[in-house]
C-alpha cells in the first residue's frame, strides 16, 4: 500500500485518467504498432501498454515479472495505491482486471467508512468537552480554564503541551517552550500566518522558524490556532508535540544512480534490493484533519472566554466613569453574545435563551421546541472553495433565514457550521413545518457555488422535566438521523424513535 502524498505528481496525473496499471510480463519485448506510425498515439486509456526500459529493468532487477496496481480515490482525489507484484508472468483477463478494481472500491468504501467513524467519535469528545466549558465560562478565568482541562485536551489532541498566548499574559501546561519563547513565536507566527484558520508544521525547522534551535522543551510539531480577542489584538492557542523518531526500512537505497553509457549520464535502475534503513528525525506525529477543524472550534470557545474575562476586568476599572462605562458595555455586550462571523446569536447566548425558556416552561407550562441544523458536507465546501468561502457561506445563511424567522424565534450559531433556532409557543407539529420552511430558504438560496447548499434538521419540543442536555440529545439524534436517511431534510424526534405524532385535536 502506497499513501498519496509518495507518489510523484506526473504519476497521480496518470492514475487520474487510468485507475488500474497492469504489466503482464516485464520479460516480454515490447510489440510495436501494426502499421508504423510516424505520429505519436496517446494510449493514456489503454489498459496493455508497453512501459519504458528503465522501468522494466528496474522490476526485472526486483525479481518481478507481473506487477498491478489499482489506484484509490476519496472524495478529496487520490489516497493511494495497492500494487500487486508477482515473480512469474501472469496473464489477467479484462473480467479479472474488473474485478479486482471493483473489490477495491468496496474495500475502500469500508475503509473510509471507519476513518469517519472513528473522525465523529473524536469530533463528538470536543464537543462535550466545550458544552462544560460552556457552562463554566463565566465563572472561572482563560487560566483557571486551561489549567483545569489541559490534560484532557493533551489526549484529544495527542500532544505533549499546551500553551495560551495573549498580550502580555501566558498559561502553558505539559512541554512547552518557556514564556518568552512562546512570545517569540507567536511573533514570527503574526508575521508568516494572517489568515484566522489553523495553522500546522511537524517540524518547525522546516516551516523556517529561525530560533527552532533555543527551544529547550524538545517539541517539533506545533498546531496553531489564532484567537481574535478584538479588532486589533490577536491570541493563541498552541498544541505542541515532541519528536516522533521514526525507523523506516526500504527495499534498496531510494537514491537514483546515474551511469555513464555511449558517453552521456543516463537514470539507471536500482540494482540491489537488500534492506536499507533510514532513521528519520526532527518530525512529530502529522496533524489530523479533524484536529485542525477541533481547533477552530475550541479556539473560538476560548476567544469569547478571553474576551468576557477581559469584559469583568475592563467593567471593575471602569465603574467610576458611567458615561463611558454604558457605551463600552454596549460595545462588549455585543462581542460576548454575536457571533462575529454571522452575526447570528453566539452559543452562550442562544444557550441561555434555552435555559431561560426551560424555567419557565416548568413553571407556567409555556410550551417551546427547538430546531437544530446543519450545513451538509460542508467540510468539502471548505476543502474544494477554502475556508474563506466557506465563511461567506455561512454569512450568506444567516442573512437567506432572516425573512423566515417570526417575531420571537431565535437563531444562534451553535459551532462550526451548526445553528440552533429557539421556537417559542410552538409545539412540535408547528416547529416541523417551521423547521421545512428554513430548509426550502437554504435550498433556494444561491450560494455562488457550483453546487447547491443545503441544510438537514432536527425537531424537538420541551417535554416536562426536561433539561437542556436532554433537549439537546433529542434534537442532535433527530438530526443525525436526516443525515443519515439522505440528507435535506427535515426529521422530527417522534419519526427518529419510531413513534407516531401525537394527535393535537
Amino acid at each position: 500500500m502506497t499513501i498519496a502524498r509518495d507518489i510523484p505528481p506526473q504519476v497521480r496525473a496518470l492514475y487520474g485518467v487510468n485507475q488500474l496499471r497492469f504489466i503482464a510480463d516485464t520479460y516480454q519485448d515490447p510489440v510495436p504498432l501494426v502499421p508504423s506510425l510516424e505520429t505519436s498515439v496517446d494510449l493514456s486509456l489503454g489498459a496493455l501498454r508497453a512501459v519504458s526500459p528503465v522501468h522494466r529493468q528496474y522490476m526485472q532487477n526486483m525479481g518481478v515479472a507481473t506487477s498491478m496496481s489499482v489506484a484509490i480515490y476519496s472524495s478529496t482525489g487520490l489516497w493511494g495505491l495497492l500494487t500487486c507484484h508477482k515473480r512469474d508472468a501472469e496473464v489477467l483477463t479484462p473480467s479479472g482486471r474488473d474485478s479486482v478494481a471493483i473489490l477495491v472500491r468496496v474495500a475502500a468504501q469500508r475503509l473510509f467508512l471507519l476513518q469517519a467513524e472513528a473522525e465523529a467519535r473524536f469530533r463528538n469528545q470536543v464537543r462535550q468537552n466545550r458544552i462544560v466549558l460552556a457552562r463554566e465560562v463565566l465563572e472561572q478565568g482563560p487560566e483557571q480554564i486551561l489549567a483545569e482541562y489541559a490534560a484532557e485536551w493533551l489526549r484529544l489532541f495527542r500532544a505533549s503541551g499546551v500553551a495560551l498566548v495573549y498580550r502580555d499574559h501566558t498559561s502553558r501546561h505539559g512541554c512547552t517552550p518557556v514564556k518568552s519563547q512562546l512570545f517569540d513565536l507567536a511573533a514570527w507566527l503574526a508575521e508568516q500566518w494572517r489568515e484566522l484558520n489553523p495553522w500546522s508544521t511537524i517540524s518547525l525547522a522546516e516551516a523556517g522558524y529561525p530560533a527552532v534551535d533555543e527551544l529547550d522543551c524538545g517539541c517539533c510539531g506545533l498546531l496553531a490556532m489564532p484567537l481574535v480577542i478584538d479588532v486589533t489584538t490577536r491570541g493563541w492557542l498552541f498544541f505542541f508535540r515532541r519528536e516522533q523518531v521514526e525507523t523506516v526500512d526500504w527495499a534498496g537505497e531510494p537514491k537514483k544512480i546515474l551511469e555513464r553509457q555511449d558517453d552521456q549520464l543516463r537514470l539507471t535502475p536500482r540494482q540491489s534490493f537488500a534492506v536499507w534503513r533510514e532513521e528519520v528525525r526532527g518530525k512529530s506525529l502529522a496533524w489530523l484533519p479533524q484536529e485542525l477543524v477541533s481547533a477552530r472550534d475550541l479556539g473560538d470557545d476560548l476567544a469569547v472566554l478571553v474576551s468576557s474575562h477581559e469584559v469583568t476586568d475592563l467593567n471593575e476599572r471602569l465603574q467610576s466613569e458611567r458615561e463611558a462605562l454604558a457605551r463600552v458595555n454596549d460595545h462588549l455586550h455585543e462581542l460576548a453574545t454575536t457571533d462575529s462571523l454571522t452575526g447570528a446569536m453566539n452559543r452562550y447566548r442562544i444557550e441561555h435563551l434555552v435555559q431561560v425558556f426551560l424555567a419557565n416552561a416548568e413553571r407556567y407550562g409555556h410550551s417551546f421546541s427547538l430546531v437544530l441544523f446543519d450545513i451538509d458536507h460542508f467540510k468539502e465546501v471548505n476543502d474544494t472553495y477554502g475556508h474563506d468561502e466557506g465563511d461567506r457561506v455561512l454569512k450568506t445563511l444567516v442573512n437567506s433565514l432572516e425573512s423566515c424567522l417570526r417575531e420571537g424565534d431565535q437563531l444562534g450559531r451553535w459551532g462550526g457550521e451548526e445553528f440552533l433556532v429557539l421556537v417559542p409557543n410552538t409545539e412540535l407539529t408547528g416547529a416541523t413545518e417551521f423547521a421545512e420552511r428554513l430548509r426550502a430558504q437554504v435550498a433556494a438560496t444561491d450560494f455562488g457555488l457550483r453546487d447547491p447548499v443545503t441544510v438537514s434538521l432536527g425537531v424537538t419540543e420541551w417535554r416536562k422535566g426536561d433539561s437542556l442536555k436532554t433537549l439537546l440529545v433529542r434534537a442532535d439524534s433527530a438530526m443525525y438521523q436526516a443525515k443519515k436517511c439522505g440528507r435535506n431534510r427535515v426529521i422530527t424526534e417522534l419519526e427518529k424513535s419510531g413513534m407516531p405524532p401525537k394527535n393535537e385535536n
